[in-house]
């Protein structure tokens, strides 16, 4: 079977987010066997992220991301789209059982093969990785896309709220279109118990992830986010809030959901204006993280385990 996967020639370390997954399953696939190409090739299957990118190939698989249902935006005419898009597919992945939800109330459900497939990382070659030395007993990392729904400030401030004796947050990512202000940015590096810097390969990122001690993503809606997959298989826990796709992934692997949304009714939302939490509950999370330090388990997110249920899907599919 030949298989065509967008990016999967690229050098990773040019690559993030999806694009970056694809890639890391692309190499798994072919370790296996898989003959994976990209580009203007043809093939017997395509992987297709968002929309179907490639029609050199008989049967088109999607891989569905989240769906648009923010108010500040035209969403049901963007949802439309994504909906004529699963139309064409032979079958449908969904990265989390909350965006299969979402997909199925905003786009209608799929009338082909579909499956839920988390997304994963290489357990082993992450072990590869020396962790960084850090100068502080105990390190928090955040890192993301980061824009307003990702709610960095609450991050920061929480962070700092804790007041964790000899510990140090490192915030990584463009702060472009954070929602942090020059002021505030300058507030937190004041008290030189924060460090932001811009996004990381994937051989820089590593080492700084294994030597931390707690991850946090408090996004209001992710469908199965790479940094808290990252993190996982890093053996790092995660502090997360209580909405999305996130909190199934710490429920199965460790970390610390904390009850700081109310429960989404699905309807749609002011996206970059995310309701206030509960610092407080989140600070107390972070304290006993980095001082219980949770037993991580995140086998089913490995890379391995996830290249086989796409393999099978693809079988199933074809």
């Amino acid at each position: 079977m030949k298989i065509w996967i967008e990016n999967s020639s690229r050098p990773y370390n040019e690559l993030s987010g999806k694009s970056l997954f694809c890639w890391k399953l692309a190499k798994e696939l072919r370790s296996i066997g898989c003959e994976i190409v990209d580009g203007d090739s043809s093939a017997d299957i395509s992987l297709n992220v968002i929309r179907i990118k490639h029609h050199k190939s008989k049967i088109k698989v999607l891989r569905i991301d989240g769906i648009w249902h923010d108010t500040a935006k035209n969403f049901k005419e963007k949802n439309k789209s994504l909906s004529k898009v699963i139309a064409q597919a032979n079958g449908v992945v969904y990265q989390s059982h909350f965006s299969k939800k979402m997909a199925d109330k905003y786009l209608g459900k799929a009338k082909c093969k579909t499956i839920v497939i988390h997304n994963g990382d290489n357990i082993e070659r992450i072990k590869t990785y020396r962790p960084k030395i850090l100068n502080s007993k105990y390190n928090v990392i955040t890192f993301s896309r980061w824009r307003p729904h990702k709610r960095l400030r609450d991050i920061v401030e929480s962070f700092l709220l804790a007041g964790i004796k000899d510990s140090h947050l490192f915030v990584v990512g463009d702060l472009t279109n954070s929602g942090i202000s020059a002021n505030d940015l300058k507030k937190y590096l004041s008290t030189k118990h924060v460090t932001f810097t811009r996004t990381l390969t994937q051989d820089e990122l590593v080492p700084l992830l294994r030597a931390c001690d707690c991850s946090i993503h408090l996004c209001w809606f992710d469908s199965c986010p790479n940094s808290v997959v990252e993190a996982l298989c890093a053996g790092v826990p995660v502090v997360c809030n209580n909405v999305g796709g996130t909190p199934e992934l710490v429920q199965m692997a460790g970390g610390y959901i904390c009850d700081v949304d109310k429960e989404y009714d699905m309807k749609p939302v002011d996206l970059y204006h995310p309701p206030k939490i509960d610092r407080l509950v989140v600070a107390r999370a972070i304290t006993d993280c980095v001082k219980i330090r949770p037993t991580v388990n995140s086998r089913f997110l490995d890379i391995g385990r996830v290249a086989l249920e796409y393999l099978r899907f693809f079988n199933e599919v074809s």
